[in-house]
C-alpha cells in the first residue's frame, strides 16, 4: 500500500536525473495512446502512477527539460519531464495540478520492482502484434485512481 516505508530509486540512463519513491503505487497501467508512444519511440508506454508526497527527485531535477502536451487523447495537457542530457522520460504530471498524481516510468527503476500491469489503457489504438495483458479499456481509466 501507499502507506509503505520502502524506499525504491529510479534515474536516467546517463544516471544524472535521479528520483526515489516511497510505497507502492496506486496503479500500475500500461498505456497505448499516441503521446506514450511517441514519448516512447515505442507501442507503448508502462507507468506507475504516485502520489507527489510519495515521489521526490534526488539528484538533477535541473536537468530536466519539460514539453507541455496538448495534443493527449485525453484532451487534457500533460507536462513531460525528459532527462535533457540523455532524453529518457522521467515523470508525467497533469498541468497545474501536481497534487493529483505523479507517474514515474516502469522501466526507470534501478531496481526490479514487485508490482505488474492492473490494466491497459486505450486498448483501441494497442498494436494488433501485442498480447493482453490484463482489464481492457479504450479510454483511460486513471481519473478515477
Amino acid at each position: 500500500s501507499a502507506m509503505s516505508n520502502t524506499v525504491r530509486h529510479g534515474s536516467c540512463l546517463c544516471k544524472n536525473v535521479k528520483f526515489e519513491v516511497t510505497g507502492d503505487p496506486s496503479a500500475l497501467i500500461v498505456c497505448h495512446c499516441n503521446t506514450c508512444q511517441k514519448m516512447t519511440g515505442s507501442a507503448f508506454m508502462s507507468n506507475t502512477f504516485f502520489k507527489p508526497e510519495q515521489y521526490k527527485f534526488t539528484a538533477g531535477e535541473d536537468l530536466l527539460t519539460h514539453y507541455r502536451d496538448t495534443t493527449t487523447d485525453s484532451g487534457k495537457a500533460k507536462i513531460l519531464s525528459f532527462c535533457s542530457k540523455c532524453g529518457t522520460p522521467i515523470r508525467i504530471t497533469n498541468d497545474g495540478d501536481l497534487k493529483y498524481v505523479m507517474l514515474a516510468p516502469s522501466g526507470a527503476y534501478d531496481e526490479a520492482v514487485p508490482w505488474g500491469p492492473t490494466v491497459e489503457n486505450y486498448a483501441n489504438k494497442k498494436r494488433k502484434w501485442l498480447n493482453e495483458i490484463t482489464v481492457r479499456e479504450d479510454g483511460c481509466i486513471a481519473e478515477a485512481i
